[in-house]
């Protein structure tokens, strides 16, 4: 399903998230960020005594704390450098951190807030949402689950609005190519990582030399140049044993 260079993002609560990097690992993805949606209770009704009449907060038999939070994994797969492939992610757009009210006991409805930072980010147009029900309809993405009540499917009409290579601003609806478009004013707004330590001080190091001087800084500058872990995609090197589960079943041998 998913494209060369695409990113998954899958909600795995509070206890799932060993099997959550598993499973994106088996699909191909590097995991590369976690969002964190910590739940809120400022709505919440309150007894006499102040305290919450009816608390949703999840607890489990092996729950040390009350759990208020849940998480949200980002796999990436092929490779992408922030700096370079602006014209598919804006990078630092949006923070790790979706502070909203919880839902009610048992619900498995998730912030709308976590659709805006996939599309200020992503910028591709194709976007798949699997397991949704009728409230999960969303413009600008195809929603598939056996909770839906209605469709209106149609895999000529859909796959048609995606022909071609043209972006905003030359088309300004839902037909177009594969990406949205941007422009170079919302890549210079959008914010930027610092520059690494070592950087300046290189330069005014063989600003001052002659030859050795100049071989010195394209060394260094070829260092400089190398992408951060987090660009590197599937390229970086494998997971650390800490971060491998043990407990994970192992894959089913192919029948012959």
């Amino acid at each position: 399903i998913a494209d060369a260079q695409s990113f998954c993002f899958l909600w795995c609560g509070e206890t799932h998230l060993e099997q959550g990097r598993e499973l994106l690992k088996r699909w191909g993805f590097r995991r590369v960020e976690d969002i964190c949606w910590v739940k809120t209770n400022r709505t919440a009704k309150v007894n006499e005594h102040g305290k919450v009449e009816r608390p949703t907060l999840m607890y489990g038999d092996t729950s040390i704390l009350q759990r208020s939070k849940e998480q949200c994994l980002v796999g990436v797969k092929g490779t992408l450098k922030r700096s370079v492939d602006t014209h598919f992610i804006h990078a630092n757009c949006d923070v790790d951190l979706i502070m909203e009210e919880e839902k009610e006991f048992g619900s498995t409805l998730k912030p709308t807030e976590m659709y805006e930072t996939i599309e200020h980010f992503c910028l591709g147009r194709r976007r798949l949402e699997l397991f949704g029900l009728d409230r999960n309809l969303r413009d600008g993405w195809l929603t598939l689950g056996r909770g839906l009540t209605t469709s209106n499917w149609n895999k000529a009409a859909y796959n048609s609005w995606f022909e071609g290579d043209l972006r905003w601003p030359e088309v300004k609806d839902y037909r177009g190519g594969k990406l949205l478009g941007s422009i170079a004013e919302i890549d210079a707004l959008r914010p930027k990582s610092p520059v690494r330590p070592g950087r300046a001080r290189s330069r005014s190091r063989s600003a001052g030399r002659g030859g050795g001087g100049r071989r010195q800084k394209d060394v260094e500058n070829d260092d400089f140049d190398k992408p951060l872990p987090e660009d590197l995609g599937e390229m970086a090197p494998p997971l650390p044993k800490e971060d491998e589960d043990a407990s994970m079943p192992a894959m089913p041998a192919e029948a012959a």
